[in-house]
């Protein structure tokens, strides 16, 4: 097995993209698989209405490809930090950005994203946005299972969404974005057979990506339950998360670390109508909570980890220990946000405005 370390640059990056198409920045060190793990704590058991629109081309299925080898043995990365280590975002106290290390991998995504980063169908096999802009129309694929073995319904989807940013979420939701996100929902209902929709108060462009897997964030998709908000059910969740996503929890050490084990019926592969197979090529990985950045180089070097995040000024460590750092290409990009332009009070509501801008 090759052992990986990330380039940490200004964000956290999901260890589960590192794992399955190396995106952006890795370091990798050639040798045999890792099987030594930190000394560990004894663990504690963690069981483990739609107006008139305008779709979103999609692409089609291809043909299905051969079954992918699966390699029987356990990934064991190390990361530093697990923000405060909540599976249901809607909950978390802190900032999430630790919380990629963990929840891309447990959840899966409404939109996912394609190699080149476009947006491409996911749990939703469609989307589309009402010609006044306020309603977002999403289309729930069938055949998409849970990590408990049901089947996910656009139900579910409804109730994660009101959980998450519904109108009511404004009372307990502790993160900036989510509250910015509650305060613009007007309403979320079932707007057909499988289909679930969002309406805003006032046009939000970017809502798609937002829940998107190209977003800054993760909005897991979870079994709806009796009520939105209650604590009893919030815990049971957290001691035993069930998400959509490429990965299973078997077992949680807070502040320490969480075991997962691949996901057979991962929803994003050509049975259910998508055109590749995302499911991870591996059975089973632990990620280790590692705050010192030399610590994890050396448990790389020692053959401890097989994929770590590392800077730059690490760069000669890890390629004394065999290893080499990989990352993208460099570069920056402009992001312009032209809000407020539905208002014609505003100049950029022209659109020749806006085109010069652009």
């Amino acid at each position: 097995m090759r052992r990986f370390g990330t380039w940490s640059g200004h964000r956290s990056f999901p260890i589960i993209a590192l794992t399955l198409a190396l995106p952006l920045l890795l370091a990798v060190a050639c040798g045999a698989a890792a099987t030594a793990t930190p000394a560990s704590p004894q663990p504690t058991a963690a069981p483990i209405t739609g107006t008139g629109s305008t779709s979103t081309a999609m692409p089609q299925a291809t043909v299905a490809p051969a079954a992918p080898v699966v390699n029987p043995g356990k990934l064991t990365a190390m990361v530093g930090d697990f923000g405060d280590e909540k599976f249901d975002s809607a909950i978390a106290a802190v900032s999430r950005a630790g919380a990629h290390n963990f929840g891309r991998t447990l959840n899966g995504f409404l939109i996912s994203i394609d190699d080149k980063g476009q947006m491409v169908p996911g749990i939703a096999s469609d989307w589309s946005l009402s010609a006044d802009g306020l309603t977002w129309n999403f289309n729930i694929r069938k055949g998409v299972k849970f990590h408990s073995g049901a089947e996910l319904a656009p139900k579910d989807v409804q109730w994660s969404m009101l959980h998450t940013y519904g109108p009511q979420a404004i009372e307990y939701v502790a993160s900036t974005p989510l509250q910015a996100l509650s305060k613009s929902v007007d309403r979320i209902e079932l707007s057909g057979v499988n289909a679930v929709s969002v309406t805003h108060k006032q046009p939000l462009a970017n809502f798609a990506v937002q829940v998107s897997e190209a977003g800054t964030s993760w909005y897991p998709i979870i079994p709806g339950r009796a009520t939105l908000r209650n604590e009893a059910e919030e815990l049971a969740h957290q001691s035993n998360p069930v998400g959509a996503g490429p990965m299973r929890l078997e077992r949680q050490v807070p502040a320490y670390s969480m075991s997962f084990r691949r996901f057979d019926d991962f929803y994003y592969q050509p049975k259910n109508g998508l055109p590749q197979d995302k499911r991870v090529k591996f059975q089973s990985m632990d990620i280790f909570l590692v705050p010192e950045e030399a610590t994890r180089v050396a448990a790389l070097r020692a053959g401890d980890a097989d994929i770590v995040p590392a800077s730059l000024g690490t760069k000669k460590q890890v390629e004394a220990g065999g290893g080499r750092l990989v990352f993208g290409q460099e570069g920056v990009a402009m992001e312009v946000w032209m809000l407020g332009c539905y208002e014609a009070k505003y100049p950029c509501n022209k659109k020749a405005v806006r085109q010069a801008l652009n």
